[in-house]
């Protein structure tokens, strides 16, 4: 398959864009943006590294090994991903990380995704890192940004009681006593929270407005809640007059919904890379499958009718491809993401994906039906992807607003 990286244009391929040749930034789609992308042969290279490590240290024997493991990853291969920089790569130098930015965060997730490794890299460097670079205070960046930088913490974010809608009210309440804030409610579909040393909590207030807190997980009570996907952990977290300082607010108090909109594109935008490379794989896998499986005397690949859906495999992960590099290169120019991007990366990337991983299945045969082969697990990452932060009804819903607003 064409493995040009995101931002790759065939050198071959006429320039057909408007003004091709005036503006130093590409066009995407709805809009012209300029940006300053990374050398595209130091993403090829970022790519390679993560792609060799993974197919080492994520391979389908150690993923299936962990699909029942309370933990739910692999520490030894935790601790490699932090010694290579993976957990800091989108953390500011100054407390301990890389300095790079969402681009090369995309290339590590879609990598992920490829390999269905399961890993609280996405919770912690997307939501947790996230939420302390859009709103945490000075003290709580020096505090927490080296550890997450190194590994040897990590975060998630508790943002509301409902999976398919991500703007729901929180299920948790806060009421101001006595210069503190006591937390009282239940989160649902947390990522990672029962491995988290921090958990950020969406809280609102008798006023109705809604604001972040630091909470420690242990005044909590998680649990680990059955999940389609089991390469993923999803928890439910109840706070019980759970007390938390003023300080501990994550932002300005009662003007959080600025900042969860943010994390949303965050959480978004990285699900749409992990879903991209779950599709790349599953298409790959299908072709090489259609070119040795021999049926009436010759390649099933030969069928007219198993070609139309190995193309349609094709334009889904292309499309995919497309939306995931929009979405993250809007986060070269707002820090805050793009939700029009966020939720076109949505619709194209994780519905694609389920599309792609039913049509692998399929077209595997009996073999895919069967709990041996692989199919079965990206079907579910991709089920699971598509509610995990908003589900297709939710991002259509907010495409339109902004459609009939223009």
């Amino acid at each position: 398959m064409d493995d040009r990286r995101w931002n790759q244009r065939d050198s071959a391929e006429p320039d057909r864009r408007e003004g091709a040749g005036t503006s130093p930034g590409p066009t995407y789609g709805l809009r012209s943006i300029e940006l300053a992308y990374r050398p595209v042969v130091e993403l090829d290279e970022l790519r390679e590294i993560v792609r060799d490590v993974l197919d080492k240290g994520s391979s389908s024997t150690k993923v299936r090994a962990l699909l029942d493991d309370p933990v739910g990853h692999d520490p030894v291969l935790w601790s490699r991903l932090a010694d290579l920089g993976w957990c800091g790569i989108a953390v500011p130098e100054q407390y301990g990380g890389a300095g790079g930015s969402f681009v090369e965060l995309g290339v590590v997730l879609a990598e992920l995704g490829r390999h269905l490794t399961p890993t609280p890299l996405l919770s912690t460097v997307t939501l947790g890192v996230g939420a302390l670079l859009l709103a945490g205070s000075a003290e709580q960046r020096a505090k927490w940004l080296p550890r997450l930088a190194s590994g040897e913490a990590k975060a998630t974010v508790a943002f509301t009681d409902s999976g398919a809608d991500a703007t729901a009210d929180p299920g948790i309440v806060a009421v101001s006593r006595r210069g503190a804030y006591h937390l009282t409610g239940k989160a649902s579909f947390v990522l990672d929270a029962h491995t988290a040393d921090l958990l950020i909590v969406a809280a609102r207030e008798e006023s109705g407005s809604v604001s972040l807190f630091a909470v420690d997980p242990k005044q909590a009570d998680i649990r680990v809640t059955p999940s389609v996907d089991q390469t993923r952990r999803l928890c439910e977290v109840r706070l019980d007059d759970v007390e938390v300082p003023a300080g501990d607010a994550v932002g300005t108090i009662g003007e959080a919904s600025r900042i969860l909109t943010a994390l949303l594109n965050r959480f978004g935008a990285a699900l749409a890379c992990d879903s991209f490379g779950g599709a790349e794989r599953m298409t790959e896998m299908t072709a090489d499958y259609a070119k040795e499986r021999v049926q009436f005397g010759r390649p099933i690949g030969a069928f007219q009718a198993v070609k139309h859906r190995c193309a349609e495999m094709v334009v889904d992960t292309e499309a995919a491809r497309v939306a995931a590099e929009y979405a993250v290169a809007r986060f070269e120019t707002d820090p805050a993401g793009d939700s029009e991007a966020v939720s076109i990366a949505a619709l194209h990337c994780n519905d694609g994906f389920v599309r792609v991983a039913s049509a692998a299945l399929q077209m595997h045969g009996g073999i895919g039906f069967t709990w041996e082969h692989d199919t079965h697990l990206y079907l579910k990452r991709a089920r699971l992807n598509v509610v995990l932060a908003g589900d297709t009804a939710w991002h259509r819903a907010r495409l339109a607003k902004y459609l009939l607003a223009v």
